[in-house]
């Protein structure tokens, strides 16, 4: 029965592009590909493009590279640009959902089409080799990155050279972008956020380049502290980041780069000394004792004058010479005190500016740092590290306006050395208190569960010295972190209880955002073997079959793809799975009709877990442990809510491979049977 192809049934289709039926998602991609593309809307067409390019069945992902795209390319007339300017969305929620579909998509592109038909439809000037400002746009420069990182992977160098400039022509063409006046994100957002997009392509395709020309080389280093030591207008941190990746290029050794880096951040921060000189001081007065000393000479100088006319009169020249002599030595004092000695100059004076403390200056700086610091190279804290963050160190901590980007700095050098996070551990919880803040939270948990990671759940351990930590900063502790915690509730070691019990409080609010965070932090603990559980894994499966969490796509995936992985990568996997299935079964038993685990389908989750249990890289029998296991706990309280779930997993269970997991088995059984004779009795 066929579907009619009219808008009104675009929604209803969509729903079915994540059928668990592989037939019913490939149906669904063909009535879409036989729509035209201008009668779905631009959200609709990213995500299907999104859903059938990360499509793992291998039979619906061809319906979409070789029907779907190319029947949307034609009603482009081929236009790859025109094709991406379809998939645009602006908006800040969506736009990283377009570019990461826009990429997917050209990947696929750049499969199934030939270099000319790539190169037809790049829009660059055949001599410079650049894209005139008129063309410049986000399809052009996402498709002109894309292209030449797609002819670098394919090694095709003669191609790439007539689609890239020279290094220095390039940078000259960003140079020009960077220092035009910059769009009023107010008054112009289509403009400014065009620039910024512009600018973030340009400085990836950077990364394309070979910098062994030291001129080229040269040019790229000018540009790179320019454009992040500049004031150009705002930029975002993609772009700064873009540009402090490009860094790497024309710095290789991470030493020097973080020398860079630092200056980078002293040229933001500290300003130029400024020389002020003072005014000119006024011409100093005579003193006394000169004047007087003056007027002595004069009167001598005019005795002497006479006395050698009074001789040259009467002819006496030998006196005559003697009073010239004197008149000369008299006119020499004279002149020596008529000339002064010069005053010295007036001393230059340096004012010194205060270094800046803005929030959007600080902010600049934590971004380059962050980029910088984010790097497989650095793999411990250097004298140069500890430096900058002794110079950031109050604003980090003290700066209301920073603390999304400080918590990120905090957190990397806190990767790099783990003494350090032991010691800032308290920053990142105080953050965890107040959940009005989402932004901020989010960030805080992302850090959080990074670090428990990198070392393991032990870097957070007591809960007196998370309160002792904490007091430097000022910050409230409710209660609820001090009450102890019930073997009943979590399953923990005391070293890390109550980190954990807090993650899950937050995991339990009604923000999806905390939780898709909290989980995927806990997926990749148990996965990396810091922590186990089986009250997680219990929360971890009720989770995914709750229908609360139906909405919530990428939560239902990531735990999804979780359990395929458990049961085959992690040692003891099959004994938590045990240990899990009685607090998963109780509490599907003992919920009440109110709560949303009520309507979970209990035979679904029944032969899920069993199903788990076929899953064994161990060489041990998982489902007769499983038996073992389910039928003890029955022996010792047969009338519990969960015993009929229970019984239900028995009968899916096979019989035990190993004898002596049989005989205990058998034992466990005739244990049963006893006490249920006895209550039957009763």
């Amino acid at each position: 029965m066929s579907i009619a192809k009219c808008t009104r049934n675009v929604p209803f289709v969509l729903e079915r592009l994540c059928d668990v039926d592989e037939a019913v998602r490939r149906a669904a991609f063909l009535y879409i590909s036989a729509m035209n593309v201008t009668q779905l809307r631009v959200r609709q067409r990213v995500l299907t493009l999104k859903v059938g390019l990360t499509e793992r069945s291998v039979r619906v992902r061809r319906v979409v590279e070789e029907i779907l795209i190319p029947a949307w390319l034609s009603s482009f007339e081929g236009n790859i640009v025109h094709l991406l300017k379809a998939i645009r969305l602006d908006n800040a929620l969506d736009a990283k959902d377009s570019q990461y579909v826009a990429g997917k998509l050209l990947e696929s592109l750049f499969k199934r089409l030939p270099i000319s038909e790539l190169l037809e439809w790049l829009p660059t000037d055949k001599t410079l080799r650049l894209i005139p400002a008129e063309k410049l746009n986000k399809e052009t420069a996402w498709y002109w990155r894309h292209l030449a990182e797609h002819l670098q992977s394919i090694d095709d160098d003669e191609t790439l050279q007539t689609v890239l400039p020279d290094l220095v022509v390039l940078t000259g063409y960003i140079r020009a972008i960077v220092e035009s006046p910059c769009p009023s994100e107010s008054e112009d957002p289509v403009g400014f956020s065009t620039r910024q997009y512009v600018l973030q392509e340009l400085g990836l395709m950077l990364r394309v380049y070979d910098v062994s020309d030291p001129s080229g080389r040269s040019s790229l280093q000018d540009l790179i502290a320019d454009v992040l030591t500049g004031d150009y207008g705002p930029l975002n941190p993609e772009v700064l980041r873009a540009f402090v990746m490009a860094l790497e290029l024309v710095v290789p050794d991470v030493s020097a780069r973080m020398e860079a880096v630092n200056t980078m951040i002293s040229a933001l921060r500290d300003p130029e000394e400024v020389e002020v000189s003072p005014a000119p001081l006024p011409p100093a007065m005579e003193c006394t004792e000169v004047k007087l000393q003056r007027a002595r000479l004069r009167v001598s100088l005019n005795v002497a004058m006479e006395a050698q006319e009074e001789a040259v009169r009467e002819q006496n020249y030998a006196l005559a010479a003697e009073c010239k002599a004197k008149v000369e030595d008299i006119q020499k004092k004279l002149e020596d005190l008529n000339i002064q000695p010069a005053p010295p100059p007036p001393p230059v004076l340096t004012t010194i500016k205060e270094s800046k403390s803005d929030g959007a200056t600080l902010n600049k700086c934590l971004v380059i740092l962050n980029a910088a610091l984010d790097t497989p190279q650095l793999t411990t804290l250097t004298p140069i590290l500890r430096m900058i963050f002794k110079e950031l160190e109050v604003e980090i901590f003290k700066n209301i306006e920073i603390q999304i980007n400080a918590l990120e700095t905090v957190a990397l050098y806190a990767m790099l050395d783990k003494e350090f996070a032991k010691e800032y551990k308290s920053f990142f919880f105080a953050k965890l208190i107040d959940t009005s803040n989402e932004p901020l939270v989010t960030t805080a948990l992302r850090c959080v569960m990074d670090l428990l990671c990198v070392h393991g759940v032990t870097v957070i351990n007591l809960l007196k010295i998370f309160i002792k930590n904490i007091k430097p900063f000022e910050m409230y502790i409710p209660d609820c972190f001090s009450e102890s915690i019930s073997e009943s509730v979590l399953c923990l070691s005391p070293t890390h209880s109550t980190v954990i019990k807090v993650l899950l409080q937050l995991m339990d609010s009604s923000c999806a955002t905390f939780r898709l965070i909290i989980v995927e932090g806990f997926c990749r603990l148990i996965h990396l073997g810091h922590l186990e559980s089986p009250s997680i894994l219990s929360r971890l499966l009720l989770l995914w079959f709750n229908p609360a969490t139906a909405d919530e796509d990428m939560l239902r995936q990531i735990i999804g793809v979780f359990f395929q992985t458990y049961p085959i990568s992690v040692d003891g996997a099959q004994e938590q799975i045990q240990k899990a299935t009685l607090p998963t079964l109780r509490a599907l038993a003992n919920a009440p009709s109110s709560s949303p685990i009520a309507e979970i389908d209990q035979e679904a989750v029944v032969r899920f877990i069993v199903s788990l249990t076929r899953v064994n890289h161990e060489l041990i029998d998982s489902q007769g442990g499983m038996a073992v296991t389910l039928c003890g706990a029955l022996s010792r309280c047969p009338s519990r809510p969960e015993a009929p779930l229970a019984c239900r997993v028995l009968a899916l269970l096979s019989p035990p491979r190993d004898a002596q997991v049989a005989a205990d088995l058998a034992n466990t059984l005739r244990d049963l049977i006893k006490v249920t004779e006895v209550l039957s009795d009763g």
